[in-house]
């Protein structure tokens, strides 16, 4: 038992070695020459998901078997649904098995892994995780000095007002054992006015959502301003009035009451449950609960930031263990196709409290209801849609670990 496991070590060992001494261009060949000699493998592919989660895009390289397709298909594909349930699964082709590996980090997806592998050979699927997660991290890493994995992703087709949101926006998702938190936003190659950030801290959860006036490239630059001084506020530990005030100021010297910011700003207590939060002027968040929603109602929202925003009091829900909070911009309720119909608010609740189950992810649950949006307007949304949710798991040890 020892000789397998002294393998594994040893090869995953090289792997990172090779991997860290890498030029991000070449890090899927050089991650292909150092497991060749160890492992019966007749190639290594590495497919990333583009910013619509619509398309595995495969990472070109320039030496070593080429993949067989340069796009793949998430809905309705064998590798799209490893990508969305992070399960392996292996698939027989004319020339020989192929091993498809889950790519991520913590709770970020980056893509899927091909392993073609000799007929009659095995990777073990520990060994194939773990290689996996060399990959996905040394990846994540090489998309602070180089732009190979976000061309591959599909930025040439980013508008630029989305390229900068994009660049804004936090991590989709974080899940550790006492809260989840997951957002999106749509559509993802035109966004332009919406955005959220979180951060998970000692004791609570913080999270920021908002919608910039307008749309576009002057949309994105209010956002990015809103979302710079509730980091700045945040990051000062301030309280909730204190961030909102430093949100209004910012927007408001910038555009001098030419336009606003609406948004939320939430603290989520992790050892009580309680969540308490701020509305400036934007709709009010869904609580979903035994496959139920309804509208959280508290007091009368203040005014955006940008116009004199003067903090009411601040709104207080207990939670329980299992609830999800769903916060959304307008774009989703109001999201409409020519000539029909709004999505409208009663098929939103419908919707969030089907596919709000303790069992599922949150990110897929918001994948889920942005995708039945989506389908309605038939993939053209005229303003942003933007869902972040929130689960509390219930009290726990505050020395968290990793989801």
């Amino acid at each position: 038992m020892a000789g397998p496991v002294a393998d594994h070590d040893e090869i995953l060992a090289e792997l990172m070695l090779a991997l860290d001494g890498a030029p991000a261009a070449r890090m899927v060949e050089v991650s292909y020459l150092s497991l060749a000699g160890r492992l019966p493998l007749r190639g290594l592919w590495l497919y990333v998901a583009d910013f619509s989660e619509d398309r595995l895009r495969a990472v070109p390289i320039q030496s070593g078997p080429a993949p067989p397709e340069s796009e793949l298909s998430i809905r309705g594909s064998l590798p799209g649904r490893v990508y969305l349930t992070r399960d392996q699964a292996v698939v027989d082709n004319d020339d020989g098995p192929v091993l498809w590996v889950p790519v991520f980090r913590r709770s970020e997806s980056v893509g899927v892994l091909a392993l073609p592998i000799e007929e009659g050979a095995t990777i073990a699927p520990e060994l194939a995780a773990a290689i996996a997660l060399a990959v996905g991290s040394a990846v994540l890493g090489a998309r602070r000095h180089s732009d190979v994995f976000e061309i591959a992703r599909g930025a040439e087709h980013l508008r630029l007002a989305a390229a900068m949101q994009w660049d804004l926006l936090p991590l989709p998702t974080y899940q550790d054992p006492l809260v989840e938190v997951a957002g999106r936003v749509e559509p993802a190659y035109d966004i332009g006015g919406d955005a959220f950030d979180f951060a998970a801290n000692e004791e609570t959860v913080e999270i920021g959502v908002f919608d910039a006036m307008g749309h576009g490239l002057r949309a994105t630059l209010l956002t990015t301003l809103a979302v710079g001084a509730y980091r700045f506020g945040r990051r000062r530990l301030e309280e909730l009035a204190g961030v909102a005030g430093d949100i209004d100021e910012a927007v408001r010297t910038h555009v001098e009451g030419e336009a606003f910011v609406t948004g939320h700003l939430c603290r989520l207590d992790l050892t009580t449950g309680e969540l308490v939060w701020l509305n400036a002027g934007h709709p009010p968040p869904l609580l979903i609960r035994d496959h139920t929603a309804s509208l959280i109602e508290g007091a009368a929202p203040c005014l955006p930031f940008g116009l004199e925003t003067q903090p009411a009091d601040a709104i207080r829900v207990s939670l329980q263990p299992g609830d999800i909070v769903l916060f959304y911009s307008d774009g989703v309720f109001e999201a409409r196709p020519n000539g029909g119909d709004e999505f409208g608010m009663a098929r939103f609740l419908d919707m969030a409290g089907r596919h709000g189950d303790r069992e599922v992810a949150l990110l897929v649950m918001v994948r889920q209801i942005l995708g039945e949006v989506t389908d309605h307007v038939r993939n053209i949304l005229r303003d942003d849609a933007t869902l972040v949710a929130v689960r509390w798991s219930g009290p726990g040890e505050l020395s968290r670990t990793a989801g």
